[in-house]
């Protein structure tokens, strides 16, 4: 089923990216663009996944669906606020994230997988 696979797809690409901006948040040595940038990232697929998943249970009585889904929704918004703080510190400003957004899941999930570096990813975080 292609809906799994590609929200599957979404996530662990999602947790990719928090691990990295977790891991450059506490580095020394990292650039807060690259660290604001990797929480954007995982936010935007994060929101791509929640979506996905909404359309998939909206109205289906499902408690372990709606378990996941705030489960999802809470480490999305400590991402987001931790973006949010990181933007504020270091005077960065951040673009709201939308699925509107030039940076589609498709192609974030091809150059997260691929030897080409997207422009919106720092070289670090593929």
């Amino acid at each position: 089923m292609s809906y799994i696979s590609s929200t599957r797809e979404a996530l662990t690409t999602a947790l990719k990216f928090a691990k990295q901006a977790v891991e450059l948040d506490s580095s020394t040595d990292s650039k807060p663009n690259d660290t604001i940038a990797a929480y954007s990232q995982a936010i935007m697929l994060l929101s791509e996944a929640l979506t996905r998943i909404r359309s998939k249970v909206d109205g289906v009585k499902d408690v372990s669906a709606e378990l996941e889904l705030r489960r999802l929704q809470n480490v999305h918004d400590t991402y987001a606020d931790r973006m949010a703080t990181l933007s504020v510190i270091y005077d960065i400003p951040v673009a709201p994230i939308s699925s509107s957004s030039s940076t589609t899941l498709a192609s974030l999930l091809t150059s997260s997988t691929s030897s080409s570096h997207s422009s919106n990813i720092p070289r670090s975080l593929l």
